[in-house]
């Protein structure tokens, strides 16, 4: 049986990988003590003891706003961490995917899908540090699978508030019979985390390279709303316009699919997705 090292195992998306592949690989989550990924020495000496055929890097500094606050500190673990996995990876000869964002392409303008071949202007601390992440574990690892994913969500269980997402945010508007509030100058991909888990195998399959990696839209956030509400039978007053979000800088994240659809892996478009979780399952207030 092959081992399968996932780092941020107890995150959102590690803990879900853990679940999904622990009966077909050896799979192994270490904690920070375990494994420092902002520390070479830390990265090698954990291969040379566990000696992993695969590894998932999940790990990182995922909040927009810590990583604003703290750009040294949060470039540490994403851009240092992500160089030292790669790195350690190719030593000891580990296919390797890296798990990086839509927000590279934060400062791309526009309203269709970007390709993974465009230059990117990311604004944001976050988006730069993915993007520093991405070119250097290309330098140091050219074999490395860096995947840009998305805005993810859980669909089972809406009734757990721990991590809000889209779903439950828009049930909990509509339950508390308040107002949902989306901008039209917000474009992006909204994606099944399980869909991400179950083509995630499928991606260490991939040549090395960068790859869109989640659900395509071609809405924009308040459209997408809009739609699925009024398809769910949903009176259109819970839905308003956020016209102060984005007004001085549009954003667009849409990933074009049409890379990863060639090795035959394919996501649901954000709106076939979301009525299938939504459906049924929203209680509106008498």
């Amino acid at each position: 049986m092959e081992k399968l090292l996932i780092t941020g195992g107890s995150g959102f998306l590690g803990s879900r990988l853990k679940t999904a592949y622990q009966d077909k690989y050896e799979v192994c989550t270490p904690t920070h003590s375990e494994l420092d990924i902002t520390n070479k020495d830390s990265v090698a000496a954990f291969f040379i003891t566990e000696r992993p055929d695969k590894v998932i890097h999940c790990a990182g500094m995922a909040d927009v706003v810590s990583c604003e606050k703290k750009p040294d500190e949060s470039a540490v673990v994403n851009v240092v961490g992500s160089l030292n996995m790669a790195s350690v990876a190719a030593q000891y000869k580990a296919k390797i995917i890296i798990c990086s964002s839509d927000q590279v392409y934060c400062g791309n303008r526009g309203n269709i899908a970007h390709n993974e071949d465009e230059v990117v202007f990311p604004y944001n601390q976050y988006g730069k540090q993915k993007r520093s992440a991405e070119k250097e574990c290309q330098r140091v690892n050219p074999d490395s699978i860096i995947l840009r994913l998305s805005w993810m969500y859980e669909p089972d269980n809406l009734a757990d508030l721990t991590r809000m997402d889209y779903p439950r945010n828009l049930c909990t508007k509509i339950q508390n019979n308040e107002k949902i509030r989306y901008s039209t100058r917000d474009r992006r991909g909204i994606t099944d985390v399980n869909e991400v888990v179950a083509n995630m195998e499928k991606a260490f399959e991939l040549p090395g390279g960068i790859y869109n990696f989640g659900s395509p839209n071609k809405f924009n956030t308040y459209d997408l709303t809009k739609n699925l509400i009024s398809s769910l039978g949903i009176s259109l007053r819970y839905i308003e316009e956020d016209t102060a979000a984005f007004s001085n800088n549009s954003r667009n994240l849409l990933m074009s699919q049409e890379k990863i659809n060639k090795y035959g892996i394919v996501f649901r478009n954000s709106y076939d997705a979301l009525y299938d979780c939504l459906r049924d399952k929203i209680k509106v207030p008498v």
